[in-house]
């Protein structure tokens, strides 16, 4: 493949076999669970399970939760469903929370009509998202990136984050440069 996308985050192993974009987005991450049982905060994890993905930049930020806390860990069960299935699972009691970017989960509780306790975690918490590329094509890149700061600021990117994901989830400007 030439290029790759999906909720990509930075992690410095993939940075070593790949090239990355400028950053496209910025996808706060929330905290879910259920309204039974509400986690209002990072600190009320502790001691409690959720389902995860092995890999994913949720699972690693779980895990570096877990290493500041080691005294009561957050379990993470790696169960390789996709996102809508393990909400529904998680509305349903199967675990207590999921960490998860706050388009999809606000999406998916939505169009599936459920009843859950969402919480904004702090913006220094939320990965950028990116565009990667493979390593032979620094071309592609650098043409997308110009492409993408031209989309920027004609604010384009603007109206399509607001059209199609419900709010402005764009980088900050001096993250384009």
């Amino acid at each position: 493949y030439q290029a790759a996308a999906n909720n990509l985050s930075y992690t410095k192993e993939r940075a070593e076999k790949y090239l990355y974009s400028l950053p496209i987005s910025n996808n706060p991450l929330v905290l879910v669970s259920n309204k039974k049982n509400p986690l209002t905060s990072l600190d009320q994890i502790a001691g409690k399970t959720t389902q995860e993905d092995t890999g994913t930049s949720n699972a690693q930020f779980i895990n570096n939760w877990n290493q500041k806390h080691t005294d009561n860990p957050a379990t993470i069960n790696f169960s390789g469903k996709d996102i809508g299935k393990r909400i529904l699972d998680l509305a349903n009691g199967e675990f207590d929370f999921l960490v998860f970017d706050k388009v999809s989960v606000q999406k998916i509780i939505k169009d599936r009509g459920l009843d859950l306790s969402v919480v904004d975690l702090p913006s220094a918490d939320s990965p950028s998202n990116y565009i990667i590329f493979s390593s032979d094509q620094k071309e592609f890149k650098e043409k997308f990136d110009k492409a993408l700061k031209e989309l920027y600021q004609d604010g384009t990117l603007e109206k399509l984050s607001n059209t199609y994901l419900g709010g402005s989830y764009l980088p900050d400007q001096s993250q384009l440069q």
